[in-house]
């Protein structure tokens, strides 16, 4: 408060009905303006502003805890009978014009204390125990009392002892009001932490995760651009061609999941440069080889290693075409193609089956599905890596990522791309840059896991998402490389 209306208590209470003598000495100036002022008015009216203060900020008062111990701070204590915790204490003291105020009982130090804003320089205090006289504690510092001025009401100023008790209280010479005095607020109940949501995590920004229905999207965008319908049509009547088409479609989408994680693997771990987004000839018959579908010699006019060899010069050549449909390569939904073309060779013409639909069943079933590991790897990303203690690690980690992928991106974007990504050989480098790279962590491994950690992409025709890495990917790749790494303490987030 400013001017002569009222004045301001040591809690911090405003008082507005002050009179007389108490005007001037508890109005209030606020001393942080006053360099504002002339040099001149500074040294006329400092006087008169220095007894004038009583601001907690403007005065840097200070936090004080006064104390009244019933054995110590009395003559005779330690004979009394009475039980500490009986007694009535009151505190007076000059700054609050000795002003009764209640003291609380400690159980722990067996004292009664009170917590007080104080202002700084020399303030004496007493006591009122069981609401008799006015008396000091003996065990602390005391001395004469200084001159009272000011109309007081209470008539127990005049009851006031010669001796009273002294305390200095000290301004720190490096104190900071703005930060060391707040407001006093209401008690505001912290929010209760509520359960982690994985849509709240590092894991989920602009990252696509495999849902059914965007599953069934790109199933569907694959399906669209390959020759399968037309496959199917040439082997039987326009009843069976709707019946085994159906049913063979829907046999793929039931397994596409696990096609997509396959074809994505090995493409990876046999491809090289920017050939590890689409199926190689290396990596085709890496496939076929660990699956078993290329038939020996001995059987005729089945699946034999020159059958293979023609799937794939014919299944690179299908389909729309684009920059990412690359010759000699098989793209996505080429390579559907081809296991459905492969289960033709191995089942209809060697008569083991009737219908694509029983022919590719059996392929899916008893050769490709048995060498997927789709489903402990979903598990370990859902279990282990999706979880809320690495989240913690990655977002106190945050800013070291976002550096780090700062410096291994933006090398194939171009200037007017204002998201950039990491491509697959900024990836190796930071690896190697990193002495990832050893005799059980080779290059394949480092392949497959930037492939893995892209999220999917529908459309791998057109759009060359999948053929890069934005933070979240990085995000992810980071937790694969770490679940790579020896484990010895079987705790992820502490590898991370």
């Amino acid at each position: 408060v400013e001017g002569n209306m009222g004045w301001i208590d040591s809690k911090g209470f405003l008082i507005p009905e002050a009179k007389g003598a108490e005007l001037r000495q508890h109005a209030t100036v606020y001393s942080r303006i006053l360099p504002s002022l002339t040099n001149s008015e500074l040294s006329k009216r400092h006087a008169e502003w220095r007894v004038s203060c009583n601001c907690w900020v403007c005065e840097v008062w200070q936090e004080y805890t006064f104390e009244w111990d019933p054995v110590e701070s009395q003559e005779g204590g330690e004979d009394i009978e009475t039980p500490c915790d009986s007694y009535t204490v009151e505190l007076v003291a000059s700054y609050e014009k000795w002003e009764k105020q209640k003291m609380k009982y400690d159980s722990d130090s067996v004292t009664y204390k009170l917590v007080a804003m104080v202002p700084p320089g020399k303030q004496q205090y007493a006591f009122i125990v069981n609401g008799g006289g006015v008396t000091i504690a003996i065990d602390q510092e005391s001395g004469k009392r200084d001159m009272t001025w000011g109309n007081y009401s209470d008539s127990s100023i005049k009851k006031l002892p010669y001796r009273v008790n002294n305390v200095v209280i000290k301004k720190p010479s490096d104190f900071d009001a703005d930060k060391a005095l707040q407001p006093r607020c209401k008690d505001v109940k912290k929010k209760a932490k509520g359960p982690w949501k994985f849509s709240k995590s590092l894991f989920a920004k602009d990252y696509q995760q495999d849902t059914e229905d965007f599953l069934d999207e790109c199933f569907e965008f694959d399906y669209g651009c390959s020759g399968i319908y037309k496959k199917i049509a040439k082997k039987g009547t326009k009843e069976d061609l709707i019946v085994d088409e159906q049913e063979t479609k829907q046999l793929l989408r039931k397994s596409y999941e696990h096609i997509k994680h396959m074809f994505k693997s090995y493409a990876a771990a046999i491809g090289s440069g920017n050939e590890i987004f689409t199926m190689g000839k290396n990596a085709y018959y890496e496939f076929l080889g660990a699956c078993d579908i290329t038939d020996g010699e001995e059987v005729k006019g089945g699946c034999g290693r020159a059958e293979v060899a023609l799937v794939f010069v014919a299944c690179q050549t299908i389909g729309p075409k684009s920059s990412f449909n690359k010759k000699n390569t098989l793209c996505r939904f080429q390579f559907i193609e081809a296991l459905v073309t492969l289960a033709g060779l191995k089942y209809i013409n060697t008569n083991v089956c009737k219908t694509f639909k029983e022919a590719v069943g059996k392929l899916l079933e008893e050769k490709v599905l048995p060498q997927s590991d789709l489903s402990p790897q979903r598990d370990y990303l859902h279990s282990i890596i999706y979880v809320e203690p690495i989240d913690l690690v990655l977002r106190r980690n945050q800013p070291m990522l976002e550096s780090i992928f700062k410096l291994y991106s933006g090398r194939t974007n171009l200037p007017n791309e204002r998201d950039k990504t990491c491509s697959s050989g900024e990836w190796i480098d930071m690896c190697s840059d990193a002495n990832l790279v050893d005799d059980g962590f080779i290059d394949r491994h480092i392949r497959v896991i930037y492939t893995r950690s892209i999220a999917t992409c529908k459309d791998e025709l057109h759009d060359k998402t999948f053929r890069s890495m934005n933070f979240t990917g990085f995000v992810h790749g980071v937790c694969w490389l770490a679940s790579f790494m020896d484990v010895t303490n079987g705790s992820l987030p502490s590898v991370l």
